[in-house]
């Protein structure tokens, strides 16, 4: 069986995250997808050699995906948003977080377009944190993120199954219901 593109990939996580579902959870299929990307590829990278992905299921995080250091302490943290311009009120509660914790990075992630509402006055806030916490904040596309790392992973049916995994096991502990692993499951027979 040959790997599947890139582009399907997305195209397919795309369907997944945006099908029309009777019930809630589908806002966490984006979550579950980057989780699942991190479990893939960053165990094999050497950032990442003594580091540790926080379970979904984690309560006192200040975060979606929480990257923990050999401590236990947060590294870094991705904030996933759907269907939500990253504007001035999304970096400055990313500061609020950062401001009593060592993050090193804080990747705010969404859905819409890249563009962010008043861009100026959001990458001066992200400097000025860079500055006074020592910690990167990042604004990205869910979708170019997923595309990007992609390419590092050697597989992207390693990612597939990382998400279909991850998917099963959050079943009713995270508004995950069969429904959603159903529509996955249809849609993974496309590939």
């Amino acid at each position: 069986m040959q790997e599947p593109s890139i582009h399907n990939v997305i195209h397919l996580l795309k369907e997944h995250f945006e099908y029309p579902y009777k019930g809630s959870g589908a806002l966490r299929l984006h979550v579950i997808a980057i989780h699942s990307l991190c479990t893939t590829l960053l165990p094999g990278t050497k950032r990442y050699a003594d580091k540790r992905i926080a379970p979904l299921d984690h309560s006192n995080m200040p975060s979606d995906i929480v990257i923990l250091d050999k401590a236990g302490k947060c590294f870094e943290v991705f904030e996933v948003k759907y269907t939500k311009p990253i504007t001035v009120n999304a970096v400055n509660s990313a500061y609020r977080k950062i401001k009593n914790m060592s993050i090193v990075r804080y990747t705010i992630l969404t859905t819409c377009k890249p563009e962010c509402i008043n861009a100026e006055k959001i990458n001066s806030r992200i400097e000025l944190i860079a500055q006074k916490y020592s910690c990167e904040i990042f604004i990205d596309n869910t979708y170019s993120l997923i595309a990007h790392w992609l390419r590092a992973v050697s597989d992207s049916r390693l990612f597939l199954d990382k998400y279909a995994e991850t998917l099963c096991s959050e079943l009713d502990s995270s508004n995950i219901k069969t429904e959603h692993l159903q529509v996955w499951a249809e849609l993974r027979k496309t590939l």
